[in-house]
């Protein structure tokens, strides 16, 4: 099957509205946070993205077409565009998953179960973040015969598409159980059940994104010249969904706050959190004196 080559103006004018508003949601996210003295990980990790999605997007808008030759850019700056597209690209992506990561233990009860795993659900997601691009820098930078072709563009080998599409599967897995399990199975207000659908929901657009992708970085080889910019473009959509719908949870936040005349979800989510460790501690503290009364007894 042979893909006829996309119009790269039109791809660049489609990649730059969710770009765009991913920016701007992003930026929104931060000022609110600051604003009510709220920023944590979550947000950190949601700087760190939009950080990294700004060269991407500038090295997105940059790129020429393709057979172009050095007439527009030089060689050389082609090739540096590309390795900005090929880092950059997984740095906002796992930026953005981290931050939904961290918006879910920002959620979970101080001492739970769920805040335990999510804690090593970051650091999981810190290690196959790593792994990709060291992947990608390694297979890219071995082999430099792409820096001649028409597209200069670096194919990844299979096993590079392998890796992605399993951590792919199992970072989306991870972040819709999580929300899921929680909301079904762990007995909270309706209103911190709110914010983790909206957790849900991110991770879930997420995840569609990046099935999209996948899909045609491992099933469309030999699908002709249309193919680099095809993969570019669903990169670029994946990256920029990431990074937008990691910020659902403070958007949601905002208008619930707006549309119920200053009564904050997260006020009460935090409150819902405290209440919970306290009665934990309560608990905690009942079954300690229980047991300090039988060694008592046992000891007369």
């Amino acid at each position: 099957m042979t893909l006829l080559r996309p119009d790269l103006v039109a791809a660049k004018g489609l990649i730059a509205i969710p770009h765009g508003l991913a920016v701007i949601a992003t930026l929104f996210r931060l000022f609110d946070r600051h604003r009510m003295r709220r920023l944590w990980w979550d947000d950190f990790w949601a700087f760190v993205a939009l950080l990294m999605d700004i060269p991407l997007m500038i090295a997105f808008f940059l790129r020429p077409e393709s057979g172009s030759g050095s007439a527009i850019l030089p060689i050389n700056s082609r090739v540096a565009i590309c390795w900005i597209g090929l880092i950059m690209f997984p740095c906002v992506l796992w930026g953005s998953r981290l931050s939904i990561a961290a918006s879910i233990l920002r959620l979970c009860p101080p001492g739970s179960i769920w805040r335990r795993i999510t804690f090593f659900t970051g650091i999981l997601f810190g290690f196959m973040w790593s792994g990709l691009v060291i992947m990608r820098s390694y297979f890219c930078g071995r082999d430099s015969s792409w820096h001649s072709k028409p597209s200069v563009q670096c194919f990844f080998p299979k096993s590079v598409g392998t890796f992605t599409l399993v951590t792919d599967i199992v970072a989306d897995v991870i972040l819709i159980a999580i929300p899921v399990i929680m909301m079904w199975g762990v007995p909270m207000v309706k209103q911190l059940r709110r914010l983790f659908f909206a957790v849900f929901a991110a991770s879930i657009l997420t995840s569609l994104a990046s099935i999209v992708f996948v899909t045609f970085l491992f099933g469309a080889r030999g699908w002709g010249p249309g193919l680099s910019v095809i993969v570019t473009v669903t990169s670029h959509l994946e990256a920029a969904i990431a990074l937008l719908v990691c910020n659902i949870l403070v958007i949601v936040t905002y208008f619930y706050r707006v549309s119920h005349e200053g009564e904050d979800l997260e006020t009460v989510a935090d409150a819902n959190t405290q209440e919970a460790t306290r009665l934990g501690d309560t608990s905690l503290a009942a079954k300690t004196d229980m047991r300090d009364s039988s060694s008592d007894l046992e000891s007369k």
